[in-house]
């Protein structure tokens, strides 16, 4: 059996003219793990030949002018991610240190079992402590 390992294709990103906030095509220069265009899903471009003559197709010229038409849109759906991250990020951490707490609690019971089993001569058996 050949060991080889799998390659994700890159996902093709147009890039901004920051001076006229509009998109257009950009070049892409390495094809080795092959390139996927967001407008055709499923399909992966191995060659810049290929990728070229999919740039002047209908399909990516109006998916190019749908995002210069939503750029704004584009904007503000990126800052409301940017809020849901950051929230996302507070409970997260918040769930961590009820975690962190709720762990110190249980080795603290787990700690004065085995210490009252051991001071009474009885079996520490964590075992059935749990059941």
């Amino acid at each position: 059996m050949e060991n080889t390992i799998e390659t994700t294709p890159v996902k093709y990103a147009p890039k901004m003219n920051s001076e006229t906030r509009l998109y257009s095509d950009q070049h892409i220069f390495d094809f080795t793990k092959g390139v996927i265009c967001p407008c055709t899903a499923g399909k992966t471009f191995n060659k810049k030949s290929s990728f070229q003559n999919h740039q002047k197709t209908k399909r990516h010229l109006s998916w190019i002018q749908n995002l210069n038409d939503n750029a704004t849109n584009f904007y503000l759906q990126t800052l409301e991610q940017e809020n849901v991250i950051k929230s996302q990020q507070l409970l997260l951490t918040k769930l961590d240190i009820q975690l962190k707490q709720k762990a110190t609690i249980i080795e603290y019971y787990e700690n004065k079992y085995l210490h009252n089993n051991i001071v009474s001569g009885e079996e520490a058996d964590l075992l059935n402590f749990v059941d």
